[in-house]
Formats: C-alpha cells, structure tokens, sequence
C-alpha cells in the first residue's frame, strides 16, 4: 500500500511540474530564436488574464491595444481574444510552448484586473488610475505598479517582488509562500495584509492596519495608524518601521 501511495505521489508531482513548466517537456515548441512583434486588434478591454509564463507591460490610456512580442514560429500558436471585457492570453492547442522570449504590451482605458499566472512580471508603463483594481500573480515574478486607486487587492502567491507606489485609500493584500511586498511609498489609509509562509512585507497606513501573519513572514509598516489589529499564529512579527 505504501508503494502505491508513492506512486500515485510521484505520478501527480510528475503531471504538476510538466503543467508548470518546471520540468522540460520533449513534447514542447522551442522558440526559434527569431523574435518578432505582431500588433493584433482586440476589442475594448477592462482586464488581462495571461494564462503562460511571460512579462505583462500595461499603459493606462484612451483606447484598447495589444502587441506581442515573441518567437515567429510560436506567434501564430499564442491567442488573445477578449471575452466580456478581459483580454485571456494563453496558448493554442495542447502542446506547452518554450519561447525565448514572451513580452505582452497593453494599452487600455479602463483598468480593472491585472492577472498573471506562472513566471514573469507585470509591469506598469504609466500609472493606472482606477476606482477598485485586483492585481493578481502567481507564479515566480515581479509586480512594478504605480497606481491612484481607491481599492487595491493584491494577490500574490510563490517568489517574488511585489512593489507598489502612488497612493490608495485601502490596500487588501494576500502573500504566500516566499514572495516580498514593497508598499511603503503607496500612502494608504487603510492596510489589511494577510501572509501566509516567509517573506517581508512593507506596508504604510495612515488610519488603520490589520495583520494576520501565518508562518515566518514579518510585516514592517510605516505611518501612524490610530487602530492595528493583529493575529500571529507562528513566528512572524509585526514590527514599527524607523
């Protein structure tokens, strides 16, 4: 019986990996090497979800735009269609794709949800400007946003950098596994963070500060909150930053 549960581990690690990505598949398409750019019509988005490992640059401005930038022979295999207002960029077929390079350039008016699922980052090429934003990764990767909101939820799961500037009336931020949170220089009012795992999270408050650390991750924060709320199951601290 053991044996068997070993097996049936190993078979469902196996299939994970191969779905991550983590592992090399003979059954990939390797880039070629020949990076090219293609500009695609799209129509009006308020979201991006990009479904494959890449790097996601977002500018803020009048009208909706996408181009890719990537190997010529996995250009025509990568598809962006926009359905009920989010832009979904994932692969064609059910062959993984290995490419040199995968950059997404959008430029969209209205800019509700930004989500990235697997390596790479997102990056903002102009600061985004929205009544409630949901930024979301997950993955190993980077989040560079500079932003004026009055609702940020970030989610960000596994390694990584997540930085955050501008200023936002609440901040509702989820970290876990090892990944860091930069946000003191996004004023806030109001900061809810929430981590479960390592990691060093950064966050400034104004008025009010809620903290639920699970694990070893330790939160700093900045300003001087009338009211801090916190919860510590483990070995985390919260601490007052100089």
């Amino acid at each position: 019986m053991k044996n068997i549960k070993k097996f049936l581990t190993g078979i469902v690690m196996l299939v994970v990996l191969l779905a991550s990505g983590c592992i090399s598949d003979p059954n990939c398409i390797n880039g070629s090497g020949n990076v090219v750019s293609e500009t695609r019509t799209a129509d009006t988005f308020h979201s991006v979800e990009m479904e494959c490992s890449g790097n996601l640059y977002v500018t803020q401005t009048w009208e909706s735009g996408v181009r890719v930038e990537t190997d010529d022979n996995i250009m025509p295999l990568l598809k962006t269609d926009v359905i009920n207002g989010v832009l979904i960029i994932k692969r064609g077929g059910t062959r993984c794709l290995s490419p040199t390079k995968l950059n997404i350039y959008v430029s969209m008016d209205d800019v509700k949800r930004l989500s990235l699922s697997g390596s790479g980052n997102i990056i903002g090429r102009s600061e985004i400007t929205s009544d409630d934003l949901e930024v979301s990764l997950s993955g190993s990767g980077d989040i560079d946003l500079q932003v004026d909101t009055k609702r940020l939820k970030s989610e960000i799961s596994g390694s990584g950098e997540s930085k955050f500037t501008g200023k936002a009336s609440s901040h509702d931020a989820t970290i876990s596994g090892s990944g860091d949170l930069k946000a003191y220089d996004l004023v806030t009012e109001k900061s809810t963070v929430q981590v479960t795992g390592s990691g060093k999270s950064e966050v400034f408050a104004s008025e009010e500060l809620n903290v639920k650390i699970t694990g070893s991750g330790d939160v700093y924060y900045k300003g001087n909150p009338a009211t801090v709320n916190k919860e510590i199951l483990g070995s985390g601290e919260l601490k007052k930053a100089d």
